[in-house]
């Protein structure tokens, strides 16, 4: 990510990216990104504004700013959107895998060897997310409209313990 977001950069303010950057970035998303990437980058440095504003390109945030006062480069520069939608949605770190590897880990050491895989994806669908299996219990419980619902509700009352002793774990 950080390899995008440097060639962006370097591209907003004249200079030349490096060509094992751009063909990294193509490698990596050569499902959404072509090889129409590498014209359009050198387009950037076409764009209108003062030396100092190009200067002043240091960051992403800079770009998205410039993108966002120049609307028309966003139908000229397809490729160049695309990359910044990439560098926007990137995680920024690999703490979630992290913490759903981690999750996996107390579970399987609960559960020891007795748990089968089906089990295994439910309960862990369960644990990793249990914020939004906690709100659709408590809205389940105000309207108690399905037969799922009372039994998810009947469940979870059943097994608060167990959950709380896999998080403390």
């Amino acid at each position: 990510m950080h390899c995008m977001e440097t060639v962006l950069v370097q591209s907003c303010r004249g200079e030349d990216p490096l060509l094992r950057d751009i063909e990294s970035i193509l490698m990596h998303a050569s499902g959404d990104l072509d090889k129409d990437l590498v014209g359009q980058l050198s387009q950037l440095r076409n764009i209108p504004m003062s030396t100092e504003e190009r200067n002043g390109m240091t960051s992403f945030s800079d770009i998205l700013k410039l993108l966002k006062k120049e609307r028309a480069l966003l139908r000229l520069l397809p490729q160049v959107v695309k990359l910044v939608k990439l560098v926007c949605i990137l995680p920024c770190s690999t703490a979630t895998p992290e913490r759903s590897f981690s999750q996996l880990r107390r579970i399987k050491n609960y559960m020891r060897s007795t748990v089968t895989q089906e089990r295994l994806n439910h309960t862990m669908i369960a644990a990793v997310h249990c914020d939004k299996l906690d709100e659709r219990i408590y809205y389940a419980k105000r309207t108690s409209t399905c037969n799922v619902c009372k039994i998810a509700i009947t469940c979870k009352q059943r097994s608060k313990a167990r959950l709380q002793c896999l998080q403390n774990v």
